[in-house]
């Protein structure tokens, strides 16, 4: 990693040794007769888990490799401005994609609902503002409690107005 990057995260350690073998010059491919062990999520708390770890070391990655990507371009002819191309938008899909959900949840909630801008955007901020609360004030435990719970309105919503899902699978699709 560059030295001007510094994390508080851990990274998984395969993804940051193919991006160091990348910025080395080397050429990292697939190959099919390779094996590998992976323990996989089998419950929400462990996904839940697995996601928190792997989103903000895919975000260093990704920063790491743009941070310096004339040097890695130039070293490495594997490596396109076309692919560092890539790489950005992936970051900024990164970076607005929250803020763009929000966005749309607040329009459909105001076609669905026949209500103000206003009101459906406070009625969705609640359940953020509450979620960022605890993520920043409480255990693992109840995190985990109020994402399982979050996850499960949002499914039982769907089942009373499904036509807010569809439009956000559209709009989402159009993207």
């Amino acid at each position: 990693m560059h030295k001007n990057t510094s994390l508080s995260c851990p990274i998984p350690i395969p993804r940051w040794l193919c991006t160091l073998l990348l910025q080395r010059g080397y050429r990292v491919e697939y190959s099919a007769a390779s094996d590998a062990y992976t323990h996989c999520p089998e419950g929400f708390n462990e996904f839940f888990n697995q996601r928190r770890r792997w989103v903000p070391s895919t975000i260093a990655n990704i920063f790491d490799l743009l941070y310096d990507y004339k040097r890695v371009v130039k070293i490495n002819d594997n490596i396109s401005l076309p692919y560092i191309g890539y790489q950005s938008m992936l970051m900024m899909g990164t970076i607005i994609g929250p803020g763009t959900i929000f966005l749309m949840l607040v329009g459909a909630f105001v076609a669905a609902f026949k209500i103000s801008n206003w009101d459906s955007f406070t009625y969705n901020l609640i359940p953020i503002v509450i979620y960022t609360v605890c993520c920043l004030t409480c255990k693992t435990q109840w995190q985990l409690l109020l994402s399982g719970e979050e996850c499960g309105w949002v499914g039982e919503f769907q089942k009373f107005q499904p036509h807010i899902c569809c439009s956000g699978l559209l709009l989402s699709s159009k993207v």
